[in-house]
């Protein structure tokens, strides 16, 4: 009676009872290992792993055929991640009782825990040859697909458990996420609205479905799934950092100064309260930028050593070293309109390169050009991260290359598996990972001066000059389009600020209505995204007196076009504290001068890199007074306006932010630093 009293108490949570329960019992009788059993649960319930350890060694030595007790044993070995010694307990049980369904279905588990997810497969298999009907073995089974990208089996995995359980949750939002991964926008919506109606208290359905309608660029809707969030749960991970970047995309800045404060609160005492991204874009402390940037990586992608450590390989004199790059943006994207005559131009004699595309395959002009400039492609958006690290071993790559970071489809868990002896951050993301495992971060000394490298986890890699590669085959369309066009007025001066919509924050954006009011012949050409931003910053210029006719809105076009459209505009107005990054270069590509404001941060420095590269460092100012003057004096002043475009046209293709050749031999030498000064990754040999 006792016994089950105790194991009632447990089954209903209730474990501090049920602990004293079973401790009464063994008053009693310290023999029996099945009481042993009900107390080490008892324990684990309340997470107290080294006493159930306790339990269950008695248990096992008590009775050394129970296999209940040694799955038991298995289950809280695992709780404490010793892997090995729950392996063996699982084998232990499994030795006793083949057909001990509990025990195969925890190894499983272990195995996915573990990282090798195609061992945790077959177990999953294995225990359904026994018990079909058993829904969470299918759920787990399809969560094991969904890591190893096998999406269309995940589905049919998480159709088995909603057959077998029609109201299960956990099927329909991972369905969601399955469905959001293969761009199925309508049915994630509706699985995840299905997850939301069968739990509404739960509030991962609500951030998954936020996220999704943040990526489907639905921002005011994904801003309330995300206050329903907080709502059910203020400490969710990571909402608090999605919520204000969501409201930063749609330059909604109620409440923003309270939120960030939040934040940085938060940041500093080492929570999950955002992303490290966000923080680019509203945050210019490189200390603040750095210890989210570890909380974010040692939460989502600590370290992975189950590939073991890299063994190194015989190096020549003459020897290739093997490149490789990494990205999910091989195609019209930013990234490649920067990158693209690079990998061209690369020394294949000296070089052997290889790309690693994770991303969708657009099929463009731009996927099929920078495909034909490798040596070796690869298409790995369907491999898990472990075999994409695996592939790269094996491929015996030198120099891997992270040119995601934290931005949108990045995938650092193959950094995480180590893909490479040496593994670089450079370019997508505009600050330090906050991980152990990518070794140097390729920069230059305007965008991380001396005094900032202890803001970094890598080692930084110094460029001579400018770090940001250009392409010099960019075309600026040639067309009649003109002015009346674009809707624009044809006489007055136009500043403009193409950056993305999320940069806009409120105190650059006070500098900007300042500016109109002292030029009262100008307008401002921002860039739109959706009609919500459109609404909100003219809104915020009528709260400031400006008349908001003055702002002007210019939809997303082909690069071509886009680039053409800088002709008709006078300035450049930069975003603080994160700048203008390719948006820059662009401008400066088709002659139209930058102002910048420069700060601490790695963002908020990179048009003052390309600015000092291009021969205008008279453009960069370092405090917002001193923005707004240079900014009214060159709209005050066409001849002092037009000599520095003048400078900009005549020494662009000279000057070293677009030489790429010299660009790629100087990056070339920091490769060959590299190998040499990493010797002891390498073997060196004679030919």
């Amino acid at each position: 009676a006792f016994n089950n009293l105790g194991v009632v108490l447990q089954k209903i949570g209730r474990y501090e009872e049920s602990i004293e329960i079973f401790k009464k019992i063994l008053e009693q009788n310290n023999t029996d290992f099945r009481i042993l059993n009900g107390l080490g649960n008892s324990f684990r319930g309340i997470h107290n792993y080294d006493m159930a350890l306790e339990c269950f060694k008695k248990a096992t030595l008590l009775n050394p055929n129970s296999a209940e007790s040694f799955n038991n044993l298995a289950v809280s070995y695992q709780n404490k991640k010793e892997y090995s010694l729950a392996q063996e307990a699982y084998e232990q049980a499994l030795k006793i009782d083949p057909f001990y369904t509990d025990a195969i279905f925890n190894k499983a588990i272990l195995l996915e825990e573990m990282g090798l997810l195609e061992e945790a497969l077959i177990e999953y298999e294995n225990v359904l040859l026994k018990v079909p009907d058993k829904n969470t073995v299918h759920l787990n089974k399809g969560n094991t697909l969904k890591k190893l990208r096998r999406y269309q089996d995940s589905i049919k995995s998480y159709e088995e458990c909603i057959k077998l359980q029609p109201n299960s949750f956990d099927a329909y939002n991972n369905l969601g996420v399955v469905y959001q991964e293969l761009k199925l926008f309508n049915e994630s919506y509706d699985s995840f609205s299905k997850a939301i109606e069968i739990a509404p208290e739960n509030y991962l359905a609500y951030l998954n479905r936020g996220g999704l309608l943040k990526e489907a660029k639905k921002f005011k809707e994904a801003l309330d799934d995300y206050e329903k969030v907080i709502a059910l749960n203020p400490n969710a991970p990571y909402v608090l950092g999605e919520r204000l970047y969501i409201k930063m995309l749609l330059c909604d800045w109620e409440n923003l100064e309270i939120y960030i404060k939040e934040l940085i609160e938060g940041i500093y005492l080492g929570q999950k309260v955002s992303p490290s991204f966000p923080l680019v874009a509203f945050e210019d402390s490189c200390e603040t930028q750095k210890l989210a940037s570890v909380i974010w990586s040692n939460d989502k992608f600590p370290e992975n050593q189950f590939l073991g450590n890299i063994v190194p390989r015989e190096k020549t004199p003459s020897s290739k070293i093997k490149i490789g790059y990494f990205s999910a943006d091989f195609h019209n994207h930013a990234t490649a309109y920067l990158m693209a005559e690079l990998f061209e131009l690369h020394d294949k004699n000296r070089f052997e390169i290889y790309g690693f595309s994770f991303g969708p395959n657009q099929n463009d002009e731009m996927r099929n050009r920078i495909q034909n400039a490798f040596d070796h492609f690869f298409d790995v958006s369907l491999m898990s991260d472990m075999l994409i690290a695996q592939l790269s071993r094996t491929l015996e790559i030198d120099i891997a290359i992270d040119l995601k970071g934290f931005t949108f489809e990045s995938r650092p868990g193959i950094f995480a598996h180590r893909a490479a002896p040496i593994q670089v951050n450079y370019l997508g993301y505009p600050g330090t990972m906050g991980c152990e495992y990518i070794d140097y971060l390729i920069a230059d000394r305007t965008i991380i001066p001396e005094e900032s490298r202890k803001f970094y986890t890598e080692k930084i890699l110094y460029m001579p000059d400018c770090y940001q590669i250009n392409d010099r085959k960019r075309e600026i369309a040639n067309n009649p389009i003109t002015k009346y066009d674009y809707g624009l007025p044809q006489d007055q001066f136009i500043f403009c600020s193409f950056n993305n919509n999320y940069k806009i924050m409120p105190q650059i954006f006070d500098s900007w209505m300042r500016i109109l009011k002292t030029i009262p012949n100008s307008i401002l050409w921002l860039l739109q995204d959706t009609e919500n931003v459109v609404s909100n910053l003219r809104r915020e210029a009528s709260i400031r007196n400006v008349d908001p006719s003055r702002l002007y809105f210019a939809p997303r076009v082909n690069l071509a076009d886009h680039l053409a459209r800088h002709r008709f505009v006078d300035l450049f107005l930069d975003t603080f504290p994160c700048n203008a990054h390719t948006t820059a270069s662009d401008a400066l590509w088709t002659g139209l001068p930058v102002l910048t404001l420069t700060g601490e941060s790695f963002s908020s420095r990179v048009a003052a890199s390309l600015l000092k590269n291009i021969g205008t460092p008279e453009l960069i100012t370092h405090s917002f007074a001193e923005y707004e003057n240079l900014a009214i004096l060159l709209a005050s002043k066409p001849d002092l306006l037009s000599s520095i475009k003048n400078k900009i046209v005549d020494g662009a293709l000279n000057s070293k932010l677009f030489d790429s050749k010299l660009f790629t031999l100087n990056l070339e030498s920091v490769y060959k630093d590299l190998i040499k000064e990493r010797q002891d990754l390498f073997i060196q040999v004679c030919d």
